[in-house]
C-alpha cells in the first residue's frame, strides 16, 4: 500500500513540474513577442522628440518704411490719442571713451510700449523699447488745445547708452497743428528736423489727439504740406490736359467743317481768294 501511495505522489509531482515549466515557457514567449515600438519606453521617447522646438530663427524686425505700428491711449473705454505710421530716428551717436560720433539709424519697433494720459488740455503718448548694445529710448508726442487748435507742443527723443543720455526735441512742431476733431495725416515719406542735428522721420502717419469717441477710427484730416504737392501738381496737370483736349476738339472740328465746305462748294474756296 505504501508503495503505490509514494508512486501516485510521484506521479502527480512530475506532472506539477510538467505544468510550471510550460507556464514559464508560455511567459517567456509571450514577452519577447511584443512588437518593437509598442512599449512605453519608445513611445516616451517618441513623445519627447516631437517636442523638441524648431532651431529655426525668427524673422528680423521691419525696417522703416514698413515697420508701421499703431498705438493708443484710453481712458474709460475711450482712445483718446492714436498714432499709426512708420518712425525712424536719426542722429549722431557720441562713442563711449572717445571724442567722436557716428550716424546712427533706429527704427521705433511696432512692438514698442506705449504709456501716456488723457487730460482734458494736455494729453500725452509716450513710446518705450529697447535696442542693442543694451540702448534704452523713448520718444515723447505732447498734445495741448490751444486757440481752438489741437497743437504738438512737445516731440521728445531720448536715447540712454550706460551712463550717457541724448535728448532731441521737434523744431517745427507747428506744422502738426488741426482743428478740433481733426486727425493729422501724411502719406508720403515725412522729414522733421530735430535739434542737436538729429532726424524724425515718419511714413504713412496717421495722428490724432483728443479724440471725443470711438465711432470712427479717424476724423477729418489735415495731410501735409507733402502731400497737397503731389496734389497740386495733379490738379494743374488735369487743367492742362483738359485745355489741350478742348484746343484739340476744336481744332479738328474746323478742319472737318473747312474740309466738307470745300467740296460741297468748289467756286467758294476761290471766291474767297
Amino acid at each position: 500500500m505504501a508503495t503505490v501511495v509514494r508512486i501516485v505522489l510521484s506521479v502527480l509531482f512530475i506532472i506539477q513540474h510538467a505544468s510550471a515549466h510550460t507556464a514559464n515557457a508560455t511567459k517567456v514567449s509571450s514577452t519577447t513577442l511584443i512588437p518593437p515600438g509598442k512599449n512605453s519606453f519608445e513611445s516616451k521617447v517618441t513623445k519627447n522628440e516631437e517636442k523638441v522646438p524648431s532651431s529655426a530663427n525668427p524673422s528680423p524686425p521691419p525696417k522703416f518704411p514698413q515697420n508701421i505700428g499703431d498705438w493708443s491711449i484710453k481712458e474709460n473705454g475711450v482712445v483718446c490719442i492714436e498714432i499709426i505710421g512708420a518712425i525712424q530716428i536719426i542722429y549722431n551717436h557720441s562713442i563711449a571713451g572717445a571724442n567722436q560720433t557716428e550716424i546712427t539709424t533706429l527704427d521705433v519697433p511696432t512692438a514698442s510700449k506705449e504709456s501716456g494720459n488723457c487730460g482734458n488740455a494736455t494729453q500725452m503718448l509716450s513710446l518705450a523699447w529697447e535696442s542693442q548694445n543694451q540702448t534704452n529710448c523713448t520718444i515723447r508726442f505732447q498734445f495741448e488745445i490751444k486757440d481752438k487748435k489741437i497743437s504738438l507742443t512737445q516731440g521728445k527723443v531720448s536715447i540712454s547708452t550706460g551712463n550717457t543720455t541724448q535728448n532731441f526735441n521737434i523744431g517745427k512742431v507747428n506744422d502738426f497743428d488741426t482743428p478740433m476733431t481733426y486727425s493729422f495725416q501724411c502719406k508720403t515719406t515725412l522729414t522733421v528736423p530735430m535739434d542737436n542735428n538729429a532726424t524724425l522721420k515718419f511714413a504713412n502717419l496717421k495722428m490724432q489727439a483728443f479724440r471725443p469717441d470711438n465711432s470712427v477710427a479717424f476724423e477729418k484730416q489735415i495731410t501735409c504740406s507733402e502731400d497737397n504737392v503731389g496734389t497740386g501738381l495733379g490738379v494743374t496737370a488735369k487743367v492742362f490736359l483738359g485745355i489741350f483736349i478742348v484746343i484739340l476738339i476744336v481744332t479738328l472740328a474746323g478742319g472737318i467743317f473747312w474740309y466738307f465746305r470745300r467740296f460741297q462748294n468748289p467756286t467758294a474756296a476761290y471766291n474767297n481768294m
